[in-house]
């Protein structure tokens, strides 16, 4: 029995010196330094901008044609008249433009009472101001006219005297297609008639389709 205890404790210690001779094989770790702050600029997300028109500078060529009424709507007393213009534009916001114009106008006035006719003629100078579709190349609009109507001509019939001439307003709606302008509108223009002691004004109020073309501006 000490023999066998022996024996064990001996075997015990013969292992024990074994493992400490062992050579040991250590992890080593590295130590890694602390980075220091760096700045970065912040980046924004990439938006992408919507197309405006606002700042562009438009000329237009314009004619227009329709019939109208004298001295009241619907009278048709005005088979026919026509214009020929230009108007320069400036986009001032996103969807607004103010434009500054001059046309030819000439009307071919019948006065069914009287039995007479003839043209007569004047020159609107106007403001224009314009509401339309922000940005696209297919836009509808609205817009507005004031100005005054120089004329030009006299017709005189007896002792009358007629002209159009004198306060000018008008509007339509339209679609613009590119450059391309088509409108729907109406329009007034004074008519003065004077005669010996007497002196009377009316108006001419007019129906006609419009059509512009512009040059410049983005779309």
């Amino acid at each position: 029995m000490k023999k066998l205890l022996l024996s064990l404790a001996l075997l015990l210690s013969l292992t024990i010196n074994m493992n400490a001779q062992a050579p040991h094989h250590h992890r080593h770790y590295r130590q890694v330094p602390a980075r220091e702050y760096q700045h970065r600029p912040y980046r924004h997300a990439r938006v992408e901008r919507v197309p405006s028109t606002m700042g562009d500078f438009r000329f237009h060529v314009l004619a227009e044609l329709g019939t109208g009424d004298f001295g009241g709507l619907f009278w048709h007393r005005v088979p026919v008249h026509y214009t020929v213009g230009a108007m320069a534009e400036y986009q001032v916001g996103h969807a607004t433009s103010l434009g500054l114009g001059a046309e030819f106008y000439s009307t071919y006035y019948r006065n069914p009472f009287y039995n007479y006719c003839d043209y007569l003629r004047s020159v609107p100078i106007y403001g224009n101001l314009r509401f339309s579709v922000p940005c696209g190349p297919v836009r509808p609009f609205v817009e507005g006219r004031v100005g005054y109507a120089i004329p030009l001509n006299w017709y005189t019939y007896g002792n009358q005297e007629f002209c159009s001439g004198g306060l000018y307003t008008g509007g339509a709606v339209g679609l613009t297609i590119y450059g391309l302008n088509l409108s729907f509108g109406i329009s007034a223009v004074d008519v003065m008639n004077r005669m010996p002691n007497y002196y009377a004004k009316d108006v001419i109020v007019d129906y006609s389709f419009r059509v512009s073309y512009a040059f410049g501006g983005s779309y």
